[in-house]
């Protein structure tokens, strides 16, 4: 990924599409280096972290689409480029985030703020909240809090969060 020499994203050069099969191979290098902070100091060598990352990877994959559809999942693109995922659900009465994960270019970058902010505003819009859940640990975290997302409970590992239109 290619950054702009004034290393400012024109965010309207942004797009998003289905994935579709030749995804794959991006949206799994895309997931192992998006859980660092979640393996680093685990005490594994790195020639076990990536096969174990690739397979969590996997799992995950057939499990979303078994519960959310292939029509809740994106790639997203910069310039036609694919640089990140942006996986939702929308309803009659809410917006899942299931996951965004971006490149590392790309990563405090403006564009994942930018992103929920697109959805925020279509929740807005149609009077519907975005609901989604993050470990504590997971540094997005501090982006949704900025962004006014309020925890709204705990289930295990993960933090259940809401931004409610209503609310605002």
């Amino acid at each position: 990924m290619e950054r702009n020499t004034s290393s400012e994203i024109d965010l309207e050069s942004l797009s998003q599409r289905l994935i579709t099969e030749e995804d794959i191979p991006f949206l799994r290098d895309l997931y192992c280096t998006s859980r660092d902070y979640e393996v680093l100091n685990c005490g594994w060598p790195e020639h076990q972290l990536i096969p174990f990352l690739q397979q969590q990877f996997s799992l995950q994959h057939k499990y979303y689409f078994e519960v959310y559809g292939p029509e809740a999942f994106n790639v997203i693109e910069y310039f036609g480029e694919a640089v990140g995922r942006l996986y939702c659900e929308q309803s009659d009465k809410d917006i899942r985030l299931i996951d965004i994960t971006l490149v590392r270019e790309l990563r405090n970058s403006g564009v994942g703020s930018y992103l929920i902010k697109r959805l925020m505003q279509r929740a807005d819009d149609i009077l519907a909240k975005v609901l989604l859940h993050v470990l504590p640990e997971n540094p997005a975290l501090n982006l949704y809090l900025k962004l006014g997302f309020e925890q709204i409970g705990r289930n295990g590992s993960h933090l259940y969060m809401e931004y409610d239109p209503n609310n605002s």
